[in-house]
């Protein structure tokens, strides 16, 4: 609601200074500085927001720590080699059925984490060099599990090496390269560089630049990415926010081509992981879950490499969906078509019930709050005509009087805005109308065609007449015949001269 009054508010401004200024060069200029200025903040926005965070490698053990396992197709297909089924046995309890003899999981990639599954040469390689082993991995091995202590074992490239000795220590917590993607550019970071301890060539990324240097669209799905939860830090995500609430809400009432759903996109992802990563802080640490449900092997693994309970109680990218769809149902009162574009976009059914409850405690606020949409509070901005649906209890008691009345008044407050204008013009109780008699001669019209109602510009023209009775001997007069419109004036001083006509 307070994107939607800003939004408003400035429309409001833009249109009452178009009233005051009219249409010319000054307004033009005002426009185009305005339209400048924003250009330039946005642009600084989004120089400054990588230049103030942190880099961040490109490393499996960055994206995927504290996962779900609910990741990036590009990102899993660098973990694991590909899918195959395994003995019902080698899966947490949780992630399977109690009569499933055979599950489907993924294979993982050997030495992801300077540590690898690999029940052939593990034995063989813990026997020859006892560092070898991964310290504390049996008490994070399930006991339904059929996976052994001796299955996993440090990295190596060969026997031979591993007998020289040459292998990762798997106690200080390696990184292994990962490939993010075009859409999580580096921006002011590094390029490669070389970690001597792990042997590995790394790339950086900057979080900063992921939603701000790279296209609308791939914003909306960096912000609801899945399965990486500290992908973006929190203070990216909040600076983000907060810069580009504001530089939406001014962009949207400037000369400068845009639209408003992917903005509301974004804002409303940004805040609901936001709120995600906030909810850790004040509640503290969640209990463990398993980092990889589809991956069985590596569960004990990681938990072994990082004992720390995971850092997030729940999925931010879950809530970043929630926040989006509350958001543009909430601004702009929609709801059939937040739906089907949010399933469009993940094409998971089962986010179903987070969609509708955001969608539908969106819509349930801003109808206490009897507020209206943001494309229908524009409508008045733009002052177009348009009746709501149900009118109001005074409409039925309006006549013309009152409609006279309001204009005298709006008249009067334009004339306390602007001293140019003469206040015997505004001294009277209703406004001045320009009428024409019924029998009016060439100089009645062409009197009428010239005059300009107050307070306006003097290149704005009265297209309408209304056509009155003229008085009669007895006093009588004034009353409503029709309306004349200017162009059928124009037709009538050519067709006649100093005649009277009968209009």
């Amino acid at each position: 609601i307070f994107f939607n009054r800003l939004v408003v508010g400035i429309g409001i401004y833009f249109a009452q200074e178009a009233q005051r200024l009219g249409r010319g060069r000054k307004l033009f200029m005002r426009r185009f500085a305005f339209s400048l200025l924003i250009g330039c903040c946005c642009g600084a926005f989004a120089v400054l927001l990588p230049q103030s965070q942190p880099c961040l490698p490109s490393s499996l053990q960055n994206a995927f720590h504290g996962s779900s396992g609910c990741i990036l197709e590009s990102w899993l297909q660098q973990l694991v080699s590909g899918s195959r089924y395994v003995e019902a046995g080698k899966v947490s309890q949780e992630f399977r059925g109690d009569k499933d003899a055979l599950v489907m999981s993924y294979e993982p990639r050997a030495g992801l984490f300077a540590a690898q599954y690999n029940p052939t040469y593990c034995l063989a390689a813990i026997e020859m060099q006892k560092d070898c082993r991964v310290p504390g991995i049996e008490k994070y091995i399930d006991n339904s599990s059929s996976l052994k202590p001796t299955d996993f074992c440090c990295r190596f490239q060969d026997l031979a090496s591993l007998e020289r000795g040459e292998f990762f220590n798997v106690s200080d917590q390696p990184k292994s390269p990962m490939s993010m993607g075009e859409n999580w550019p580096r921006g002011p970071c590094s390029g490669l560089t070389w970690d001597d301890k792990d042997k590995v060539t790394l790339d950086h990324y900057s979080p900063g630049a992921a939603i701000t240097l790279v296209p609308p669209t791939a914003v909306v799905r960096n912000l609801l990415v899945r399965g990486a939860p500290l992908v973006l830090p929190m203070s990216t995500v909040a600076a983000f926010l907060l810069g580009y609430f504001l530089l939406a809400a001014c962009c949207s009432t400037a000369w400068i081509p845009g639209g408003l759903l992917v903005p509301m996109m974004c804002i409303g992802a940004a805040a609901g992981r936001l709120y995600g990563m906030l909810w850790h802080s004040i509640l503290g640490p969640a209990p463990p879950f398993k980092a990889m449900p589809w991956v069985p092997e590596l569960q004990p693994l990681l938990q072994a490499l990082y004992p720390t309970p995971s850092p997030l109680p729940m999925e931010p990218g879950i809530l970043a969906f929630a926040g989006c769809a509350a958001f543009l149902s909430g601004s702009g009162s929609l709801v059939m078509f937040v739906l089907v574009l949010l399933l469009e976009v993940t094409l998971e059914p089962f986010l179903i019930p987070v969609i509708l409850i955001s969608i539908l405690s969106a819509r349930s606020v801003t109808s206490l709050m009897k507020a209206h949409g943001l494309y229908h509070e524009l409508i008045n901005v733009q002052s177009l005509p348009f009746l709501a649906e149900t009118p109001h209890w005074r409409q039925s008691h309006y006549v013309v009087e009152d409609l006279l009345r309001q204009d005298a008044k709006t008249q009067r407050e334009m004339f306390r805005q602007n001293s140019d204008l003469e206040a015997s013009q505004f001294d009277r109780e209703f406004p001045e109308l320009i009428t024409l008699s019924r029998r009016a001669t060439e100089a009645d019209i062409v009197e009428a065609l010239e005059r300009r109602l107050p307070g306006e510009d003097r290149t704005v023209s009265v297209h309408g007449f209304p056509v009155v009775e003229p008085p009669s001997t007895e006093g009588a007069g004034g009353q409503l015949c029709g309306l004349v419109t200017r162009e059928a004036l124009l037709g009538l001083l050519v067709r006649s001269r100093s005649r009277s006509v009968d209009v």
